[in-house]
């Protein structure tokens, strides 16, 4: 199974998602999740409290193969992210999965990642597909950490946001990109203790 894309959208998906991975404490959300179906390559990332994917359309030719997935562990993003730097972004890569590697292949060079393809990533489409059709609750008016704000500026384009109560996820809407943010307990007087994905 490979998929083939330049490394401009490369490094446009890993930007994207990157500063949302979660700790190494948390093995399974510590790293970027590549996940290709029969359309689009997605790169996801979460660390409970906000949950970033970003897409790229497939080349005709990768379109409708069969599904997969494997997360980046966190250790090798930034050499990876160094590596697609050092390309031109015209440069093609084709990206294969291996019984538990990831196979970068450019055109002067390759780059194989060791992955864990027993470690469970959350279903990150299940969780924005339910984001997305809450109904909305009043007038909400949801408490958001700022110090979790600077991770969406990474996407570089404005973004829609959509609110739909106090205490459920905040979701935003870019061109070829999802997300959501969990919001804090308390209105933002006094200590306010975060809620995950999870809560």
């Amino acid at each position: 199974m490979s998929v083939t894309i330049n490394a401009h959208q490369l490094k446009l998906l890993l930007d994207q998602t990157a500063d949302h991975m979660g700790p190494e404490s948390i093995k399974q959300l510590h790293g970027i999740r590549l996940d290709a179906d029969a359309k689009y390559l997605y790169a996801v990332a979460s660390d409970r409290y906000t949950l970033a994917a970003a897409r790229y359309e497939l080349n005709h030719g990768d379109q409708n193969q069969e599904p997969w997935a494997r997360t980046i562990p966190g250790d090798f993003v930034p050499a990876l992210r160094q590596w697609v730097d050092s390309l031109t972004g015209s440069d093609y890569i084709t990206i294969s999965t291996a019984k538990d590697r990831l196979v970068f292949d450019g055109p002067l060079a390759d780059l194989t990642v060791a992955t864990n393809p027993s470690l469970e990533f959350p279903d990150w489409r299940g969780l924005l597909r339910t984001i997305a059709t809450q109904t909305v609750e009043g007038e909400p008016f949801p408490a958001l950490n700022t110090n979790y704000l600077p991770r969406w500026s990474a996407i570089h384009q404005s973004l829609r946001v959509r609110v739909t109560a106090d205490r459920r996820a905040v979701l935003f809407f870019g061109e070829n990109f999802i997300g959501a943010q969990m919001p804090t307990h308390g209105g933002g007087i006094g200590p306010a203790k975060d809620q995950t994905f999870e809560a």
